[in-house]
Order: C-alpha cells, then sequence, then structure tokens
C-alpha cells in the first residue's frame, strides 16, 4: 500500500471515530436536558462509544495489517469533520439552553440520517473479515438509532393526540 493511501485511510478512520465520540457527547446532553426520554439517549450514548471504540480497532487493525486495506468509494472527509464542528457546536448550545427539548428528537434523527448519507462505512474497504463484521455492526447500529428515535417520535405525537381528546 502506498503511505498516502494509508494516510488517508486513516485519516477518515479518525474523523469517523472523532463524529461517533461527537455524537455520544451529543446524546449524552440530551440526556441531561430531556429527562423523560432518558432512557433513549443513554442507550444511543453506550452504542455511540461503542462505534467510537470499534473504529479505533479499526485503525489498530490498518496499522497492523495496511496491505489488507483500500481507499472506498469517494468520501468527502471536510464534510464529516464540518459536520463533526456543527454537532459540538451545537451540543455546547444546547447546554445553555439554546435547543428547545421539544426539537431534541427530531434534531436527533436528522443527525442519524445526515450519518447514514455520509455512507461513511463505505469510505474504507477490506476482504478482512473481523473488519467487516465491526462495520456491519456499526451501519447496522446506526439505521437502529435512526429507527428508535422515528418510532419515540411517533409515540409521543400518538400520546399528544391522546392528552388532547
Amino acid at each position: 500500500m502506498l503511505q498516502k493511501d494509508l494516510h488517508a485511510i486513516q485519516g477518515i478512520l479518525a474523523i469517523i471515530s472523532e463524529a461517533e465520540l461527537a455524537l455520544g457527547e451529543f446524546y449524552r446532553a440530551c440526556a441531561r436536558m430531556a429527562p423523560d426520554d432518558r432512557d433513549l439517549w443513554s442507550v444511543l450514548e453506550g452504542e455511540e462509544k461503542k462505534h467510537h471504540a470499534v473504529i479505533r480497532r479499526i485503525l489498530e487493525m490498518v496499522a497492523e495489517k495496511p496491505d489488507q486495506f483500500k481507499v472506498g468509494r469517494s468520501f468527502n472527509e471536510g464534510a464529516l469533520r464540518t459536520f463533526v464542528g456543527w454537532l459540538r457546536e451545537k451540543t455546547e448550545r444546547m447546554a445553555v439552553g439554546e435547543t428547545p427539548v421539544k426539537d431534541l428528537l427530531h434534531l436527533a434523527r436528522d443527525v442519524e440520517q445526515s450519518l447514514i448519507e455520509s455512507r461513511f462505512c463505505e469510505a474504507v474497504q477490506s476482504d478482512d473479515v473481523v473488519f467487516n463484521e465491526l462495520l456491519n455492526t456499526v451501519r447496522e447500529e446506526t439505521f437502529f438509532h435512526r429507527e428508535r428515535i422515528s418510532r419515540r417520535i411517533k409515540e409521543k405525537a400518538y400520546s399528544a393526540i391522546i392528552l388532547a381528546r
């Protein structure tokens, strides 16, 4: 593997890892702001921490066997860096009350959708079975995050309708 490709892969994985960490911090802030949904936020935070650890493990795998990995489809690392910066700023602004609690679920769903659309799981490729299992776990859980959040939005909307009667 060319040295520039190795650096590209390491850079891609580093920003993905950073995104997972920032998302965990976002969910921790949501749990503080919206205790009614603390169960959901805590589960999501824990899974994002796990994703961060998985990506760090993949970085170790790349360092151990660089010839087994290659840069995947075109991936906009700069866009993900911008996303991470925006998410961290949003998390800080939440801490000072600039985000209404009623908006948190919709915001979280949109954040998860943005990660899915970034197709970050296609940025690095390998035939390594462990790598693919780890990456598939992160991909699947990201889809489930969006679905869990969407389900909670629907539950709250239904409850509001019932209470309004």
